[in-house]
């Protein structure tokens, strides 16, 4: 049995402690830090190569994330530079299919 929820992103406590909860417990595949797309701008947001190339991330949070030329992946073109553009990269993060964004702010 699988269970699925939607959860609103406040802060980004409230983000670490979910991270720490699934990462020992299993429950959620964080993106990789070690493993990041060589395009991504430097800081906390990042994409990993897990990414799939579906879009998501870029329609949430369009000042922050693009896709490569070529179409096969996202990746980080800003980092959040205010608390709007953070909280629609904490939605992309939370929204992205196969976990392939990652904030280690």
């Amino acid at each position: 049995m699988f269970l699925t929820s939607t959860i609103v992103i406040e802060n980004d406590l409230f983000v670490q402690n979910i991270q720490s909860y699934y990462i020992v417990y299993g429950g959620l595949n964080i993106a990789d830090n070690t493993n990041k797309v060589p395009e991504s701008s430097f800081g906390p947001y990042y994409v990993d190569e897990e990414c799939i190339g579906c879009e998501l991330c870029v329609d949430t949070a369009p000042k922050n994330f693009k896709m490569t030329d070529d179409g096969t992946h996202a990746y980080v073109h800003k980092q959040p530079e205010n608390d709007s553009e953070k909280e629609m990269c904490d939605e992309a993060l939370a929204s992205c299919p196969v976990d392939a964004i990652g904030n280690d702010g």
